[in-house]
């Protein structure tokens, strides 16, 4: 269940971005400096996570069942039938560019010890800005993962475009 509005469809155009995008933010460096020991531990492993398929993989809970909630389209399929259309998508255009992670504009943590929440501002490339929030805590062997994430669209917010060459970018 989820309190967030669900919205079946988008009264707006996305617009695919054409070239690649490299993943600065989030995969490099946000801007947020991390208040405690494992506020830099979840925040780190999230770069992580955000820096590719695979290590999207390793970091998304597989016995939680995480499940997205979004504005648009409610709550997404399992980790599983996700993973499956990820790699459907690649081998249907494997000549795709190569898109990194929503850049961060805002982030702010919250530590509770056994896990960190997360609360961050994020403008898709080529779609609207969201507020995600985020559940991650160690796994049995430390590792930081993924739990829960939410993510409200705002509506009001133009659709972020990049523009290619620029010094971010390169």
């Amino acid at each position: 269940m989820t309190e967030i509005a669900a919205i079946p469809k988008r009264d707006f155009q996305t617009v695919e971005p054409t070239y690649e995008i490299p993943c600065n933010n989030p995969c490099k460096a946000v801007p947020y400096k991390p208040l405690t020991p494992g506020e830099k531990a979840s925040l780190d492993e999230w770069q992580e996570q955000e820096s590719s398929q695979e290590n999207w993989e390793k970091h998304v809970a597989d016995n939680m069942d995480q499940r997205v909630v979004s504005t648009y389209g409610g709550a997404s399929p399992s980790k599983a039938d996700r993973i499956v259309g990820m790699n459907k998508r690649k081998a249907a255009n494997p000549s795709a560019p190569k898109v990194g992670a929503a850049p961060a504009l805002w982030i702010r943590t919250w530590d509770f010890g056994d896990a960190v929440v997360m609360v961050s501002c994020q403008p898709t490339y080529g779609d609207k800005s969201y507020w995600s929030s985020r559940v991650l805590a160690p796994n049995a062997s430390g590792l930081w993962q993924m739990m829960e994430s939410y993510h409200n669209y705002i509506l009001a917010s133009p659709v972020m475009t990049a523009v290619p060459n620029q010094p971010d970018l390169k």
